[in-house]
């Protein structure tokens, strides 16, 4: 696992991921035209992630990104 900081309005935090997780997160970033901090931000404004910590909701929005992409619809 690995930690790393996350910049959000409210300050920052750390988050830990497997390194193939921050992977598909950065590769989400670069196709998207964002950062990771950005991204973190859009995740938890998104008021369709449910999750209660901000890695799971990271986490759950990675995987539903990849998901869409390779045109599997999310389940309810």
């Amino acid at each position: 696992m690995i930690t790393r900081n996350i910049r959000l309005s409210h300050g920052r935090t750390s988050v830990r991921l497997a390194p193939l997780e921050w992977q598909a997160l950065a590769l989400i970033c670069r196709r998207e035209g964002l950062d990771r901090h950005d991204f973190a931000a859009r995740v938890l404004a998104d008021p369709h992630r449910h999750e209660r910590t901000l890695t799971s909701r990271l986490r759950s929005a990675i995987l539903a990104y990849y998901m869409a992409a390779s045109g599997i619809e999310e389940p309810n």
